[in-house]
Parts: structure tokens; sequence; C-alpha cells
């Protein structure tokens, strides 16, 4: 993932905004001294599986599985006065 290469210290503004994109959100913190920028994505996984077996000539049986998972993944991004990131936080 793109945050990987994001380094606090080191990274500014205008490297977050290349690899990222805009946020989803941002705002100010620590009394207008931070500027927080957030991302949200959805992350999906899953399985399906399906087996339909003829049971006679006019009619067949069917069964069909499937299990999915969808969970929200964030990336905050703080920075300071200068707009020089201070830290990544990941969820």
């Amino acid at each position: 993932m793109a945050v990987a290469k994001l380094s606090a210290g080191e990274s500014d503004l205008d490297d977050c905004l290349k690899m990222l994109g805009a946020p989803t959100l941002v705002e100010q913190s620590d009394g207008g001294n931070q500027f927080v920028l957030s991302y949200e994505w959805l992350k999906t996984s899953g399985l399906g599986v399906g087996v339909s077996v003829p049971i006679s000539r006019i009619g067949k049986a069917s069964v069909n599985y499937s299990n999915s998972d969808t969970a929200p993944t964030f990336v905050k991004l703080i920075f300071d006065k200068e707009w020089q990131l201070i830290e990544v936080m990941q969820g």
C-alpha cells in the first residue's frame, strides 16, 4: 500500500496527496497547531461456491454458499503547521 512509502519527518503534504489523492476529511487539532487528513476505504473479502446437479430430465438441484466480510480501513495522517508529516495512524 502507498501508505508504507510515507515517513514521518520526511514526507510532506504534497507527497501524501500524490500517493493517496484527496482525503475523506481534513481537520485541525491541538489548538490549530496540527492538521489531520483522514482516508477511509472498505476492504471486502469473500468466497462463493455453487453446485448444480441434474436429478431428472426436467429438473435439477442446486446449492449455493457464499461468505463475505466487509471491514472499514482507515489512515490518519497528522501534519504540523508547516504541513510536514509527523504521524501515521492506521487501522
